[in-house]
């Protein structure tokens, strides 16, 4: 209790100090501060100061496809699934395929089911 009112105090304390201050900035600052923002922004998607975003051996340290996508670039990946929302399913193929994968996971056969049972030992 007594460390949270300690905490409250200096949070008033450090919050009253900064908004009594009344600081102008000027143009000249304001531009160095938005171009450098872009900068470091910049910076952040392609990962490099270079043209090149990533190497190759830098991107690939996963086996699975999704995870490798993300790290090449996640502000591409994020735009790049929308995409893939209206896919839906092909039933015809799904049907042709159903049996040999039935017979790998022994699922059963005469019937389809999506339900995922998960059992904690």
């Amino acid at each position: 209790m007594m460390l949270g009112f300690l905490v409250y105090q200096l949070s008033k304390k450090i919050y009253n100090s900064f908004s009594n201050q009344k600081k102008t900035i000027s143009k000249k600052r304001k531009a160095v501060y938005f171009i450098s923002t872009i900068l470091l922004l910049s910076f952040g998607i392609y990962n490099s100061i270079t043209h090149y975003p990533l190497r190759w051996s830098e991107a690939f340290f996963s086996k699975k496809n999704e995870v490798i996508q993300f790290a090449l670039n996640p502000v591409l990946y994020f735009f790049d699934s929308f995409a893939y929302r209206s896919e839906g399913l092909n039933t015809v193929t799904f049907y042709n395929y159903y049996p040999v994968i039935a017979a790998h996971l022994n699922l059963p056969k005469d019937r389809v089911s999506f339900e995922r049972k998960v059992f904690f030992d």
